[in-house]
């Protein structure tokens, strides 16, 4: 379905347009990738030293998980 939504797309006026039901979904996800991809340039140019974890700042670590 999401593969669906994806390719739902075309150029309109040289444009490019939804042309699907659920472009809110494709461009929620391109939104996502892009700040996922901002953050991961911030953290390149951050010293280890500088970093401050909220465990620094007396905030508890939530578990969600066996693993996290």
């Amino acid at each position: 379905m999401f593969q669906t939504e994806l390719s739902a797309y075309g150029y309109h006026n040289g444009r490019l347009a939804g042309v699907g039901e659920h472009d809110d979904t494709v461009i929620a996800a391109w939104l996502a990738e892009r700040a996922i991809a901002w953050v991961e340039e911030l953290l390149r140019h951050i010293d280890a030293e500088e970093m401050v974890t909220m465990e620094d700042l007396g905030i508890e670590r939530v578990r969600i998980g066996l693993d996290y």
